[in-house]
């Protein structure tokens, strides 16, 4: 099979299989918010922030630097199998130790228990990240989906049923610890690859230099990621950062569902052609194209829908989120495009720059944040948009300079997808201002009338093709 073939493919099964878990986990997601309070979602909040924090740290890199190291055997396999697993039992150790030092930080003793449970989530997924690795250099991406949507669901009705039975926080403890475990299982099931009991120094030290530096523009990127989670729940208390959280994921749902998908298919294929720059600079604009096609008219339509959709879709209770989510959908418009300079650094074995432009991310987002804790979590939101918009400006002339990509070229491709989102953002506007009556009303006709100009707008421009062999994304 072809490497255009593999990659069709790979999107087709990764797109599929990303719609399923996203429908998904927003159902699970909206029962979980109405069966418990702002407060529990704060409290796992405060949590998440240390351990996604340690799970991408036990990673170390590797995953990248398998798919893009092209001579790699089995030595570097296993080799980075055992590293993972120790470096996994060691972050284990390191967290049940200091649980009561994370907790006195937020003054919350509750917090001591379930960071001991979490931790041992480090030592779980380290036994499959060479796993997840050698399927996405294969492109098997079925294999991949599956172990996900599986993992999501069983996950999913393990915390929902637990918050039913009156668990409180400890529903969202299982449902974080039930995905990595069922996953975890599930990749090596579907892998037939198994770890020899061989470790080689000359092996890691052959692909530690791209992942040392893959591990820390992880770190740093995740610490910029996650500052504000840090500070407002330190400062502002567990009920502003569960307000927060929902905020933040609903924001993330383009970025981890949409740009995740293409970015995940498109990294293998970019490093197979890292030295053709032309077909690089084709692929990378249609992938940005493709992206901003979906999450453009997807958050601005969120935007004008903000009340409505959190009233009926997650209760009353969340009626403080609403401003929070209309700040942050500009955000996620952003961030979607912006994860496709983070292949294109990669795969031109780049991470060194992409690493030094983090850590001067980072420096300016704790810089916005910090500043913007002085106006509650509105200027959180505020001035943590206004260093997305500022960074992603940048982050695209330093990756277009690296390829030899015109600036003009990059608004040229995401033309089309400003161009619908206004469309849809003036649409809704005139429902909701005309048709004043509940709020499933609106919602349900607003996104019926979005849908239906979408994808007309879609076939007029011949973004999708329509033919006797069916539907065809033309990107």
């Amino acid at each position: 099979m072809s490497l255009r073939q593999k990659t069709i493919q790979g999107f087709l099964w990764f797109f599929g299989a990303q719609v399923f878990r996203q429908i998904s986990q927003f159902i699970i997601m909206a029962i979980l918010a109405r069966l418990l309070s702002p407060y529990d979602f704060g409290l796992i909040g405060m949590i998440t922030v240390y351990f996604g924090f340690a799970l991408m740290f036990g990673e170390l890199g590797v995953s990248a630097a398998l798919i893009q190291k092209q001579d790699v055997n089995e030595a570097h396999y296993s080799s980075a199998f055992w590293l993972n697993v120790f470096v996994g039992i060691i972050l284990n150790l390191i967290f049940w130790l200091s649980a009561p030092l994370i907790a006195g930080f937020y003054a919350k003793p509750v917090l001591i228990d379930l960071i001991r449970v979490i931790s041992i989530s480090c030592f779980i997924s380290s036994l499959s990240i060479v796993h997840s690795a050698k399927l996405q250099k294969e492109m098997d991406f079925k294999a991949i989906s599956f172990a996900e949507s599986i993992a999501l669901l069983f996950a999913g009705g393990l915390g929902i049923y637990s918050a039913s039975r009156g668990f409180g926080v400890w529903s969202l403890v299982f449902n974080f610890m039930g995905f990595i475990s069922v996953k975890t299982c599930l990749l090596w099931i579907f892998s037939s690859w198994r770890p020899n009991f061989l470790f080689s120094k000359q092996a890691i030290k052959e692909i530690f230099h791209f992942s040392a530096n893959i591990t820390g523009f992880n770190i740093v990127e995740y610490f910029a990621r996650n500052i504000d989670y840090l500070l407002i729940g330190k400062f502002l208390g567990a009920g502003a950062l569960g307000f927060y959280t929902l905020a933040y994921k609903i924001m993330l749902y383009p970025l981890q569902n949409v740009s995740n998908i293409i970015g995940g298919v498109m990294f293998p294929a970019f490093s197979r052609i890292q030295d053709d720059l032309e077909k690089v600079r084709i692929n990378y604009l249609k992938m940005i194209r493709a992206i901003s096609l979906v999450t453009f008219p997807l958050m601005l339509g969120l935007f004008v829908l903000a009340p409505e959709f959190i009233r009926v879709v997650f209760g009353p209770q969340w009626t403080p989120v609403i401003p929070i989510v209309k700040i942050l959908c500009f955000c996620g418009m952003f961030q979607s495009i912006e994860s496709a300079v983070g292949n294109i650094f990669r795969s031109q074995n780049r991470s060194d720059l992409h690493l030094r432009m983090q850590i001067f991310g980072t420096i300016i987002v704790t810089i916005c944040i910090s500043i913007g804790l002085q106006w509650g979590l509105k200027g959180v939101a505020y001035f943590y948009a206004l260093y997305t918009f500022a960074w992603v400006l940048f982050s695209f002339h330093v990756c277009n300079k690296l390829i030899g990509l015109g600036d003009n070229k990059l608004l040229k491709a995401i033309y089309p997808a400003l161009l619908i989102s206004g469309i849809i953002t003036l649409v809704i506007s005139l429902i909701k201002y005309f048709f004043l009556n509940t709020d499933l009303n609106v919602l349900l006709v607003s996104s019926f009338a979005a849908l239906i100009i979408y994808f007309m707008f879609l076939v007029l421009t011949k973004q999708l093709l329509i033919s006797k062999n069916g539907v065809v994304l033309n990107i």
